[in-house]
């Protein structure tokens, strides 16, 4: 009998050990803005960039203003080695003085390729999702004379590891506790 809940113990760890719904997802992205007085050359008018980019999507326990009571996550993503992205919240207009947006690697931005929400004003923007594997995105970054509009559409690209399911686990659990009855039958 210990051995069977041991082996039970064992079970109900494994299964609380295996992360919940950890999807991968990808954004197509498209920044444009200016910096005014600040860039030459080809950025001197302003820039539009593209990009497709792997996106982390983590739950924030708390909301963001405006409204605190909405859905809220920590956006991040990648682009030819810089990482960029900040809080989101779905609701039509949520705030944020922590964002990065990618911006043209050229004068003032050479070294980070990013517009901080911290050092030029900050972030407002809207996120949804249109479906369980779809968002969009829509944030505008910094203020007056150095800022940029990110807008993106990301898509869920697969499931990386899910929760067992109940009918998988009670039939888990009724596999080993035959298997402990019919060896405890052996035994004796």
């Amino acid at each position: 009998m210990k051995s069977t809940i041991a082996i039970l113990a064992t079970l109900v760890i494994v299964a609380a050990a295996v992360p919940a719904h950890a999807q991968d997802w990808v954004m197509d992205w498209n920044s444009h803005g200016s910096s005014v007085g600040i860039l030459t050359g080809p950025f001197s008018e302003g820039w539009s960039i593209n990009g497709t980019s792997p996106v982390v999507l983590t739950p924030s326990p708390f909301g963001m203003p405006v409204n605190f009571t909405a859905p809220a996550y920590d956006l991040g993503f990648t682009y030819q080695g810089h990482t960029y992205g900040g809080p989101v919240s779905v609701q039509t207009n949520f705030q944020s003085p922590q964002w990065l947006a990618p911006v043209p690697c050229a004068g003032i931005f050479t070294t980070s390729c990013t517009l901080s929400a911290q050092t030029s004003g900050s972030a407002f923007g809207s996120f949804a999702f249109t479906d369980q594997n779809h968002f969009t995105l829509d944030v505008f970054v910094g203020s007056g004379h150095s800022h940029t509009e990110l807008v993106g559409v990301g898509s869920r690209v697969g499931v990386t590891a899910s929760t067992l399911e109940p009918a998988t686990m009670a039939f888990g659990l009724i596999g080993l506790l035959g298997a402990a009855l019919l060896r405890r039958r052996h035994q004796a």
